[in-house]
């Protein structure tokens, strides 16, 4: 973490030089300067074997990646010739073989049986809660907290504050969340954005909160102490 911090947020300038002749590059770290030497031998020590190909790598790890673009990520379904040149490529096939759940009371798909199960309690099933607007005369219904706040900020309040900054859009949004969704009709490529959910068990906040409980202790054991030792007994 010490290093963490003065590397990026301090700005610590990088200790590590290259004493290569002609090569003033610097590195952060010892391995990182150490697997760079190995660019300056001749020849390489590595050499890609298959025919055609001439690379050199200084490096073993280097050489391995390399023979991966050679060698491709073919797809494990039958009868499936894709093959990818990356990881990402492959992945992203992956994909297309996925297979979707219907739902057997409308058209929707989905991935798997858990969003289908939540679809049919929200939608299909009469026993699923129903937030009621409060606002007399309207009569909506919402299966969810949000899209209650979002109706009655919206429609009956007319606070819509934030507004998409797409040129020729226009539009507005009661709630946060429904401009972030809203981006993904401008930039189909980019993902929505998620929330950071803190883990509430992991180890090292439970050590934290310990050490704060026991920071607190000692500083009023120490209030406390301050606080006789000023006082005087009357007799």
């Amino acid at each position: 973490m010490k290093n963490h911090m003065a590397r990026v947020h301090q700005h610590r300038e990088k200790q590590y030089e290259c004493d290569h002749q002609g090569c003033s590059r610097h590195f952060n770290k010892r391995n990182q300067l150490k697997a760079h030497k190995c660019e300056h031998q001749e020849p390489l020590q590595f050499h890609c074997t298959v025919d055609g190909c001439t690379r050199e790598f200084p490096s073993h790890g280097k050489l391995k990646h390399h023979e991966k673009m050679h060698q491709g990520y073919p797809c494990e379904k039958e009868a499936c010739p894709f093959q990818g040149k990356t990881w990402t490529e492959y992945l992203k096939h992956r994909k297309e073989h996925k297979v979707k759940v219907p739902c057997g009371e409308c058209t929707k798909l989905f991935n798997n049986a858990w969003f289908l199960h939540q679809h049919k309690q929200r939608v299909h099933s009469g026993d699923w809660r129903k937030l009621l607007c409060p606002n007399q005369g309207c009569g909506k219904k919402f299966t969810r907290r949000f899209n209650l706040e979002n109706h009655v900020l919206g429609d009956h309040e007319g606070k819509k504050p934030f507004s998409c900054a797409y040129a020729g859009c226009g539009k507005s949004f009661a709630m946060k969340e429904s401009l972030w969704r809203h981006g993904v009709v401008h930039d189909p490529a980019k993902k929505k954005l998620k929330k950071l959910r803190l883990k509430k068990h992991l180890p090292w906040r439970v050590a934290l909160q310990s050490r704060l409980a026991a920071a607190t202790d000692r500083e009023e054991t120490n209030t406390l102490t301050e606080k006789l030792k000023s006082c005087s007994i009357q007799l």
